[in-house]
């Protein structure tokens, strides 16, 4: 990965982690989340991200392969967290996850999750 592709990278800041976490809860339950690496590349391809989540501290970062390529292909936000451990905690998993992505399958739900993803990033 290039240092352009990195800077892309949102580094969260604590309201922005507070507000994530939250958003993935949401997303969970409502089972607008995909979750793992291979997931959230799937998702990406198919046009039904709208914010891929990633854990800062996956060591070593060459796992999440090529997710920051192609959000910044594909116009998606990519935000980093610090733990991998909160973000399976969000998601009600006992196991940490370095990457997740939201999504939706309908109009309504895009506008949704859209709506949100701009709060996180303004602040």
């Amino acid at each position: 990965m290039t240092n352009g592709v990195l800077e892309d990278v949102i580094i969260a800041n604590e309201e922005q982690i507070s507000l994530t976490l939250k958003l993935l809860q949401q997303g969970r339950a409502e089972n607008n989340v995909k979750i793992g690496c291979n997931e959230a590349t799937k998702a990406l391809n198919k046009g039904k991200a709208h914010l891929i989540v990633i854990a800062s501290d996956c060591k070593p970062i060459e796992i999440l392969g090529n997710l920051p390529i192609l959000c910044l292909d594909k116009d998606v936000p990519i935000i980093a967290l610090p733990s991998q451990e909160a973000i399976g905690q969000a998601l009600d998993l006992q196991r940490p996850v370095i990457a997740s992505a939201l999504i939706s399958e309908t109009e309504m739900a895009a506008e949704r999750i859209e709506k949100k993803v701009r709060e996180i990033l303004n602040g």
